[in-house]
């Protein structure tokens, strides 16, 4: 049931939530760039999502591509982690340490009538 915000508020809050896709190996630059992604459902009724990645470090290089995988219930597990802000003092992003609200961010409420 959540409108968003007017103008004014624009650039100053969301009403969703983002995840990032992290797709590594240990002791290696990560794949940070995504090229392609695409959903792939299973059996069981639940999906799995795959995502073509190259390295910003190693542009260029013929080892420099990845395809990492995520389930459906780790993308799912993520969003009910802690939240992550965008520092204004140095634009980093910092984990939040106020309160979670309830209902949570991104969380999908019953309209009302």
């Amino acid at each position: 049931s959540d409108i968003g915000g007017d103008k004014v508020l624009q650039k100053k809050w969301t009403t969703f939530l983002k995840a990032q896709l992290v797709c590594s190996q240990p002791g290696r630059f990560p794949f940070n760039v995504i090229h392609h992604a695409f959903a792939l459902p299973r059996r069981d009724g639940r999906t799995d999502f795959y995502a073509v990645f190259t390295s910003q470090w190693q542009a260029g290089r013929a080892d420099s591509a990845a395809v990492c995988v995520y389930s459906q219930e780790a993308v799912e597990q993520v969003f009910e982690g802690k939240y992550k802000e965008l520092s204004k003092d140095g634009s980093r992003w910092t984990v939040y340490s106020g309160a979670v609200l309830s209902p949570r961010p991104g969380s999908v409420s019953a309209a009302h009538p």
